[in-house]
């Protein structure tokens, strides 16, 4: 494989952060003293990095940064500038703390939601935001506002281009971070062709186009990626907890796993079936 370069800082300000994993899905390096990183990647196969954000700073979309794929800025031998500036969250400092979840919310747009037959399952925008905010409003009633909320796949009812936009808009407005993980369904209309309502006619002759010999390459994933991000990444938070949101590439966190193991709690989250 011919490799790329990625070199960069994560900072708080002006401040580098030591010791910081940062990943590319398959190697993991940490920060130096300085916060500063290097890291190969293949530009065809490694398709994100991803800082794991420690405790006292927000997990989400500022921790993770899309590489480019063959022609795109940074080609085999280049070398490209990925900095991470963390935004700060005193309240993962801890040990206490409340999140929520959501599953199968089979986000659709606003005219195929109110197009289909009621019972088919799919969910207007609208109808997933205000769930969300009165997740957060009884939470905040209670004395325990959820500091952020696992989305554990199927976040769409297709994976079409408006319905990802759709789940995306949503999850940018919401009262806490939403921090997203993939499901079959978040890839159907690119694997197979499948429109809304249509789950029970999938055309297979579409697949074998996206399962490349390497289970790192461009993947069915490819438009959940651009529009919400990573498949597999992790965070710390409160001092008690390292989160993995993962699919079939668990993988490529074995060495993440190994820094944790009896010093806090390492959770899991997935979608299944893998894809």
């Amino acid at each position: 494989m011919d490799y790329a370069l990625a070199t960069g800082r994560v900072r708080d300000g002006s401040r580098g952060l030591a010791g910081v994993p940062v990943s590319n899905g398959e190697l993991i390096t940490r920060t130096a003293a300085d916060g500063s990183f290097q890291l190969e990647f293949g530009p065809d196969v490694h398709r994100y990095l991803t800082v794991t954000t420690p405790e006292g700073y927000r997990p989400g979309p500022g921790c993770w940064r899309r590489l480019p794929l063959v022609g795109g800025e940074a080609g085999a031998g280049e070398e490209l500038t990925a900095d991470f500036a963390l935004e700060a969250d005193p309240s993962s400092t801890g040990d206490r703390f409340t999140f929520a979840h959501v599953t199968d919310p089979h986000v659709a747009t606003h005219d195929e939601a109110a197009r289909l037959q009621p019972g088919h399952g799919m969910t207007d925008p609208d109808e997933l935001a205000a769930s969300i905010a009165a997740v957060e409003r009884d939470g905040r009633d209670r004395g325990r506002a959820p500091a952020f909320m696992l989305a554990t796949g199927d976040l769409t009812d297709c994976g079409t281009p408006a319905q990802l936009r759709a789940y995306r808009r949503v999850a940018d407005a919401a009262p806490m971070p939403i921090l997203p993980g993939i499901g079959a369904h978040d890839a159907n209309d690119l694997l197979y062709g499948m429109g809304p309502g249509e789950w029970r006619a999938a055309r297979q002759t579409r697949l074998k186009e996206w399962l490349p010999d390497s289970n790192l390459g461009l993947t069915g994933s490819d438009r959940y990626e651009r529009t919400c991000g990573p498949t597999h990444y992790s965070f710390d938070y409160g001092g008690c907890l390292r989160h993995w949101s993962v699919d079939a590439q668990l993988v490529c966190r074995k060495n993440g796993v190994r820094i944790v193991r009896n010093r806090i709690t390492a959770h899991f989250s997935k979608h299944a079936p893998q894809i």
